[in-house]
């Protein structure tokens, strides 16, 4: 019930006073609900998030993720050979920076897909307006799990952008994330670099070499719809844990997660499987963008080590946090890498409470 339905009903003069009561009543109950669902965050936070914790606390209608940030950071697992393989490939993603700085002739390539930049106010171009032409509508899919249960953690996020925006050139250009569009990337079943309008089919449907790619018939999106629901519908909820904050070579700043359930790699697995001939150019880590270096001057000795300290005391302070999402989304993406477009909630089916 809206405002104005509440205001309706408290207005509402029935012959009765026993109806007037019940009316009144109602109206201030179903306000008081109103309240409470927009105030309380999409996700639910807790010390230890064992099953039956989760079980109690999570709503019947599937929020977006569970966040437990508060109390001590989980313990790495050692012993699992993904993650720790994971882990060693961050921090040598993190020594690469510190040693070699910026991959110049990388960023000097990604700028034609951003507006500004020589401004030094960067913001990504839509699909319609690629530098090479327009790509056809409904190009780019890609399935994600969004961040954006957890208040405090976009918040400290946002927060360490802002520390490594400080330290970079003021006359930078820096696109920055939105935290709304927060995510870690699962699996591209079409990618603006490699479009796949039939993805479900060998080969994808994609186009000759020279050849512009066709888009996805409204047919094929439904099927896609329907089989990344039933990907999504066998999948455990991953439990993300925090390795660190990474200055990537490419100028990208990232969130880098290892996931011992091992739902994430599951997931990706089942989704190549529902699509065969999705886009060879997949995500192999596990990641949150946070900020993106679009200047391809090289950083000095100096700035290098600042962003590396920055980098490295939010990795002490945030090492460990778990965050657990419930839904992913399937994204129809028409704004270069940052999932603004349609989005579809797709519960993870063995979540928690569900």
């Amino acid at each position: 019930m809206s405002t104005a339905d509440v205001g309706s009903a408290l207005a509402f003069r029935p012959p009765s006073s026993t109806l007037v009561a019940l009316a009144l009543g109602a109206g201030i109950g179903a306000w008081w609900l109103l309240q409470r669902q927009e105030q309380r965050p999409w996700g639910v936070w807790s010390r230890s998030p064992s099953a039956a914790s989760l079980q109690q606390a999570v709503p019947a209608a599937p929020s977006t993720s569970v966040h437990v940030v508060p109390g001590q950071p989980e313990q790495q697992d050692s012993k699992d050979p993904a993650c720790h393989r994971l882990s060693e490939q961050y921090a040598r993603m993190a020594q690469q920076f510190a040693d070699s700085g910026l991959d110049t002739a990388g960023i000097r390539a990604m700028q034609p897909l951003f507006h500004s930049v020589q401004e030094g106010t960067p913001w990504p171009k839509r699909y319609d307006d690629f530098p090479d032409g327009p790509l056809p509508p409904s190009a780019v899919r890609l399935v994600v799990l969004p961040l954006d249960g957890s208040p405090a953690l976009a918040a400290a996020a946002s927060a360490l952008a802002r520390d490594v925006r400080a330290v970079l050139p003021a006359t930078a250009a820096v696109f920055c994330n939105a935290r709304a569009n927060y995510h870690v990337t699962v699996f591209h079943t079409s990618h603006p670099s490699d479009q796949r309008p039939e993805p479900m089919s060998q080969g994808g449907g994609a186009p000759a070499a020279g050849c512009a790619a066709a888009g996805p018939s409204a047919d094929t999106l439904r099927a896609e719809e329907v089989a990344v629901a039933a990907c999504c519908s066998r999948a455990q909820p991953p439990r993300l844990v925090l390795d660190r904050v990474v200055m990537a070579s490419s100028g990208t700043l990232l969130l880098v997660w290892i996931d011992p359930s091992g739902s994430v790699d599951r997931l990706r697995a089942d989704l190549r499987g529902a699509f065969p001939g999705a886009c060879t150019k997949q995500a192999t880590i596990i990641h949150s963008s946070l900020l993106r270096v679009l200047s391809d001057d090289q950083l000095s000795e100096e700035e290098i080590r600042k962003v590396t300290d920055v980098c490295e005391a939010w990795t002490a302070k945030l090492r460990g946090r778990v965050s657990v999402p419930l839904v992913a989304w399937w994204v129809t993406e028409t704004e270069f890498s940052t999932v603004v477009g349609g989005r579809l909630q797709m519960p993870l089916g063995r979540s928690i409470g569900r």
